[in-house]
């Protein structure tokens, strides 16, 4: 597992706003202070996996996103989120959402994840750990009883996502998304949510990364298993042979040769012709003014 969006300075601050009031300075002046929640706050959140577009929801809370990804990369598994929060109210939700960011700059969601701050704990020994780091990447929840938080107070929190499947192609970002609670939620009074980075736990999301295989060997691969059918010679079948006055072969409707009685075969190359199948036809006249077609179907690697 690679983590994406930690300790790093988010890259813009969201803009809090709630119905009919609005927000004065806070006691934290960071750009991670501004997270907002409030039922009837977030209706943009409604059905939030569904959105396709997460512009939509940015200004109710904060995002956080990688530089352009220089490569390839296959998230392919659980993923984790692990959020130090404090509240001004007791109770809150957390909704947090993963997006991949072409180069147009439109954030499509990927995987949403959610937990009221009722439920802090989790159990270790039940939850999915990294083998290598210990990290927890996939939480399993303690939901037998409610522990409100105090005001103000900062805790830790693990928000489980449901597995991801998808490539973020290079020149492509990873974003994280902190928004207030959807309509779903059960409703809450409005409250001011701060995110705590840095320190000796930071706030970090956890996401599956899954090794491409190399490139090179992924080529001579396709170039070995492929190279019989590329470049081959088509044959008068024998049984036509000693009665063959003419003929041509077509490839995908393109003539790319002629046949006659003392020149029976030709010899093609699938390479010159786009698609996965090819269709070869062999037209071939006989004596006593018969015609015979022979077409074959081939699908030559790319």
């Amino acid at each position: 597992h690679r983590r994406h969006a930690g300790a790093a300075a988010p890259v813009r601050r969201a803009h809090p706003v709630l119905p009919g009031r609005g927000l004065g300075p806070h006691r934290d002046r960071r750009a991670n202070a501004a997270a907002i929640d409030g039922a009837g706050a977030s209706a943009l959140t409604d059905g939030f996996p569904a959105l396709g577009d997460m512009r939509l929801a940015e200004p109710l809370g904060l995002s956080y996103t990688t530089a352009p990804l220089t490569q390839d990369l296959i998230a392919a598994g659980p993923a984790a989120l692990q959020v130090r929060l404090s509240s001004t109210a007791p109770s809150t939700a957390i909704w947090a959402v993963i997006s991949d960011v072409g180069p147009d700059g439109i954030p499509h969601p990927l995987g949403v994840g959610r937990l009221s701050t009722d439920y802090p704990d989790i159990d270790p020994a039940r939850s999915l750990k990294d083998p290598v780091t210990g990290d927890i990447v996939q939480p399993y929840g303690e939901f037998g009883r409610m522990t409100p938080a105090t005001p103000l107070s900062t805790r830790r929190y693990h928000v489980e996502f449901w597995p991801l499947g998808n490539v973020f192609r290079a020149g492509h970002r990873v974003r994280l998304h902190l928004v207030g609670q959807s309509l779903a939620s059960l409703p809450r009074l409005p409250a001011l949510n701060t995110v705590t980075l840095g320190g000796s736990e930071p706030s970090r999301l956890l996401l599956p990364v899954t090794p491409a295989e190399p490139a090179t060997a992924t080529a001579k691969k396709v170039a070995k298993s492929c190279r019989s059918r590329r470049v081959f010679t088509v044959h008068v079948p024998s049984r036509y042979r000693k009665a063959m006055r003419g003929g041509t072969v077509r490839v995908a409707g393109k003539r790319v040769g002629r046949l006659s009685h003392t020149h029976t075969s030709t010899r093609i190359d699938l390479r010159r012709f786009g698609g996965r199948t090819v269709h070869v036809t062999v037209t071939m006249r006989l004596t006593g003014g018969r015609t015979r077609t022979d077409t074959r179907t081939y699908h030559p690697c790319r």
